[in-house]
């Protein structure tokens, strides 16, 4: 099996986003084949180096590298991309779809750029505000 973790942290100015991004990736995500989905908001840890305010965790799940290519080239994702990178963009740039572009540079792996919010979508439709994401695989 193989699985990925994403720890998303959310838009700290739009009080539903930790919701939304839980609500869209079942609609969304669930519906992916082979794919286990597990997702809902962090839980606050006594850890010291553990924080999980504003963040939301999804577990996605494999049963093997053919499943998880599959999820990664089905439509569905570049669906759940498009939701929950909306909003923000590479900083500069003036292409007549900057969403696009910065969401091609986020699933490339590309050296990073510099990000900066699309002032023309309105705070309540942004949800995203970074992550982290952790690929392993196991028995």
């Amino acid at each position: 099996m193989i699985t990925q973790i994403v720890l998303y942290d959310v838009n700290p100015r739009n009080p539903l986003a930790a919701e939304l991004i839980v609500s869209k990736a079942e609609e969304i995500l669930g519906r992916i084949p082979n794919t286990s989905l597990v997702i809902g908001p962090a839980i606050d840890s006594a850890r010291a180096v553990a924080c999980s305010n504003g963040k939301v965790v999804k577990m996605t799940t494999w049963p093997d590298e053919t499943a998880k290519q599959e999820y990664f080239a089905h439509p569905l994702l570049s669906e759940w991309c498009r939701f929950v990178l909306r909003g923000w963009m590479l900083k500069g740039d003036t292409s007549s779809d900057p969403e696009a572009k910065f969401m091609d540079h986020i699933l490339s792996g590309k050296k990073k750029r510099r990000w900066a919010r699309n002032p023309e979508i309105p705070e309540e439709e942004v949800v995203w505000n970074g992550e982290e994401i952790v690929l392993f695989s196991h028995e």
